[in-house]
């Protein structure tokens, strides 16, 4: 998973990187990246298509995640 990816490389959780400050809601996140990402590398994705298609779900659930927080903060409103 694209989160789980960018959490390795700079140390963070998915829950840091989306600005997730509720602790059950950040751990209920870190635990979801976690148990997909274990999946992914355990099953793994061979082919391009799918690849990419995985790739393009990923980066759309994490934008959705993103105006959620968003939401929620109380920006973009307007």
């Amino acid at each position: 998973m694209i989160v789980d990816a960018i959490g390795q490389r700079y140390g963070k959780r998915p829950s840091e990187i989306l600005g997730i400050k509720n602790e059950m809601d950040a751990f209920a996140l870190d635990v979801e990246v976690a148990n997909k990402s274990d999946y992914i590398h355990e099953h793994g994705f061979t082919d391009t298509k799918t690849i990419k298609k995985k790739q393009a779900q990923q980066i759309a659930a994490v934008k959705e995640l993103q105006a959620k927080v968003n939401q929620m903060k109380g920006i973009g409103n307007g």
